[in-house]
């Protein structure tokens, strides 16, 4: 591997890890906001009401977006480190896992703009038990189409 294609996969990495980085915290920051309503209204501690909401409340998509950007990195290095012992291997599993990943990603974000949209058309600004307001929404909708169509993957 010449020096040129080791920087490409270099700065490919760390665009991919700031990405990631910054759609999981969105992500928490949604659960959290959730989190902290439900906590509010009833007697149970912050952590346990992010825990409900995000495994079975308002907060199921966002969680869902967390596990796929983790994944998504685990598998990142993963190929990276298989790419290390054998380029061809890396590039077939790169290419089977393009279209998937990107799928799951559209979906995702389809769901998001979709709650996002409600809030909006219900006139929801601020925190509510679905992961804060339409404008969290829309921001993380965008960074997820960011990753889908402009950060290369896998």
């Amino acid at each position: 591997m010449n020096e040129q294609t080791q920087i490409e996969n270099k700065a490919n990495t760390s665009v991919l890890m700031i990405v990631l980085g910054a759609i999981i915290a969105l992500m928490l920051y949604s659960i959290y906001l959730t989190g902290s309503l439900v906590a509010n209204l009833s007697n149970v501690g912050l952590f346990g009401a992010m825990w409900d909401s995000a495994l079975g409340g308002g907060a199921t998509v966002h969680a869902m977006v967390l596990f796929v950007a983790l994944i998504i990195g685990a598998a990142h290095l993963l190929n990276k480190a298989i790419g290390e012992k054998s380029q061809v291997i890396a590039k077939v599993i790169s290419k089977l896992m393009k279209l998937p990943v990107s799928l799951v990603l559209i979906f995702l974000a389809l769901w998001l703009g979709a709650l996002g949209y409600g809030k909006f058309d219900t006139n929801v600004t601020g925190a509510n038990l679905n992961g804060g307001g339409y404008v969290l929404e829309l921001i993380n909708v965008v960074s997820i189409l960011y990753l889908t169509f402009f950060v290369k993957k896998v």
